[in-house]
């Protein structure tokens, strides 16, 4: 929050050489990028202006076609993380409506919002299964009755390394019901993608999680089990971590070695290998959010500087940057026909969503930040706020 504070307060947006925290304050943003299965629409997450101490967030929904945007959740609460099933019937996210943040299942047909995980623990992220039928999460273990206790008397004391309750990871079934365990205490769970069969999921973890160190491999674990088996030893910090669509590489995000920061992006095949480094030798820039193309290709935003673009990344190695473009994109997502809808913006204009179809320029498909826009300009002393309709 600070960066992006810092960040807008020195670049000229919207004509003006330099915004009002007041200003800054009242600019929504937008993540969370999600096409449906049929490529028909884009869920996404839209934060709202600071009301109080809060900034309220909720799902959103583009259909592709008509470039028609729409709010899909009215709470009052923090809503955001939205993923389709996989037949698109149903849109799962995560939310603090009753508490703790939880699962929750939004039929597309229509009706309310159903809560999903019953938790006294927050849910930390989520996947859906391959085949729709179960959602694996993160989320810490329950407090024990002592934890419970020291809560309820105020004893705050902590032992270092030895109090910390990490996240372990989940699944639960949507017919029936059910949930279990798959990973003990021992593990720090950080990260959890399925294989495309189904029959496994893969994570990042650490059995060394009271030590407090960054010692986090790649691991797969079995649905049936809970039996984890190493697969790759990357270089720390790493993230990002996916699966191709054929389930036959891992990919993420790592420093040639350990340290400082993650850079370039890595390729492991599943069965076995040493990892490569697909891009340390095409490009010499920080790889930010990527996704996998259906046709084995990586599309990836890449910084430079205050500027980004996206480059498309073969498995070989081999990459085409997409330039030319009116505006810098951030997050995006794909579908699997190559229409790609992003985050982007400039200079000199905010955060509004774009939609390239593969050909020539991309297109400008919201207005999100259209009230922003006016009044700020007009009368930049008064509240910023207003709905967008």
């Amino acid at each position: 929050m600070i960066i992006v504070l810092l960040f807008l307060l020195l670049c000229p947006v919207a004509g003006l050489a330099q915004l009002s925290p007041q200003q800054v304050l009242n600019i929504r943003q937008i993540s969370d990028l999600r096409f449906s299965p049929d490529g028909r629409f884009v869920a996404l997450t839209v934060t709202e202006p600071v009301k109080g101490n809060e900034r309220d967030r909720n799902i959103w929904l583009l259909e592709v076609s008509s470039r028609k945007l729409r709010q899909l959740t009215f709470s009052t609460k923090s809503e955001h993380s939205p993923k389709w099933c996989p037949d698109g019937r149903q849109l799962a996210f995560l939310s603090d409506r009753d508490g703790q943040t939880q699962i929750y299942l939004l039929p597309m047909e229509g009706g309310e919002a159903l809560k999903l995980t019953e938790g006294k623990n927050a849910v930390q992220s989520f996947e859906w299964s391959p085949d729709g039928r179960q959602i694996a999460f993160l989320a810490p273990e329950a407090k024990s009755e002592a934890d419970e206790k020291k809560e309820k008397d105020k004893d705050d004391a902590r032992v270092i390394d030895r109090d910390g309750r990490h996240a372990c990871l989940w699944l639960i079934a949507l017919d029936p019901k059910k949930t279990r365990q798959l990973t003990t205490k021992k593990w720090r769970v950080a990260d959890a993608k399925w294989l495309p069969q189904g029959d496994r999921i893969l994570v990042s973890a650490t059995d060394q999680a009271e030590t407090g160190e960054p010692r986090d491999r790649i691991y797969t674990v079995s649905v049936s089990d809970g039996r984890m088996v190493e697969i790759a030893n990357p270089g720390r910090p790493f993230s990002q971590l996916s699966v191709s669509p054929d389930g036959l590489n891992v990919s993420y995000v790592a420093p040639p070695k350990d340290g400082p920061s993650a850079h370039d992006l890595f390729l492991q095949a599943l069965d076995g290998g040493a990892a490569r480094n697909a891009t340390g030798g095409s490009i010499d820039r920080p790889i930010g959010p990527y996704v996998w193309m259906k046709d084995g290709s990586l599309l990836a935003s890449v910084s430079s500087g205050f500027k980004s673009r996206l480059h498309k990344i073969s498995v070989d190695g081999n990459e085409m940057a997409l330039s030319g473009w009116p505006v810098n994109p951030s997050v995006f997502t794909a579908a699997e026909s190559g229409v790609v809808v992003f985050v982007g913006q400039n200079a000199t204009s905010l955060q509004e969503l774009w939609l390239w179809d593969g050909k020539g320029n991309p297109e400008k498909v919201s207005s999100i930040q259209e009230s922003w826009n006016r009044i700020s300009l007009l009368q930049p002393e008064l509240s910023l706020y207003k709905s967008f309709d």
